[in-house]
């Protein structure tokens, strides 16, 4: 007697493994986030310097569970619309202008293990952890900080008296590469959708958002 496909099925069926929960699905998206985020050099540097106040590290969380937050309310959710959030929370909570575009590739990597966890395919999730792991036995990068100063004021007396309040929240930082610079930064308005130039009283484009390049 031939034994066929179909009469295999009912003993296949107790191999296969069953497909994963929402619940599996979501805790691992967003093991996925925090584990990215925690690998961005920018966001690395603007917690371990405090330039978002002493709460640093609480922000960074935050923004790990809004980037959640959107994909669960909007789900069709593309790379663009999170190398908004990316920037546009950068300039609002760390007061960071980025220009290396560094979040364009956090943004990509990001939606690339949205997909692949919602296949139900965790591996690349797992590797993360691994690296993750493996990165509190090793010295962090360091980074190049460089102090810019204005054209039309010397260095005095008075820069030793600055607050340390002052020093650990800059006015602006600037991130070129691995080159992090002091400015002044745009003004950034905290809502993750993409907003309209405002035009101010004497005629300038207020920085709003991240315009796409």
């Amino acid at each position: 007697m031939t034994t066929t496909t179909q009469d295999l099925q009912p003993q296949l069926n107790q191999f296969t493994a069953p497909a994963p929960s929402e619940v599996e699905i979501s805790s691992h998206f967003d093991l996925a986030i925090a584990l990215i985020l925690s690998q961005w050099d920018a966001l690395t540097v603007a917690v371990e310097n405090c330039w978002g106040g002493p709460d640093s590290s609480e922000k960074r969380d935050g923004l790990a569970g809004s980037i959640s937050e959107l994909f669960e309310e909007r789900p069709k959710t593309d790379e663009e619309d999170i190398e908004c959030v990316l920037f546009q929370y950068m300039g609002d909570e760390f007061n960071c202008v980025l220009e290396d575009k560094s979040e364009e590739e956090v943004a990509a990597r990001i939606c690339a293990l949205r997909r692949s966890t919602l296949r139900g395919e965790f591996g690349d999730v797992e590797r993360l952890r691994s690296q993750w792991q493996a990165s509190q036995s090793r010295h962090k990068p360091k980074m190049h900080f460089v102090q810019r100063a204005d054209d039309d004021q010397e260095g005095s007396a008075d820069d030793e008296d600055m607050s340390d309040e002052d020093e650990d929240t800059p006015g602006g930082v600037s991130i070129t590469g691995n080159e992090v610079e002091m400015e002044d930064a745009p003004t950034l308005v905290g809502s993750q959708r993409r907003a309209s130039p405002e035009i101010d009283d004497d005629g300038f484009t207020k920085v709003v958002g991240k315009k796409k390049r």
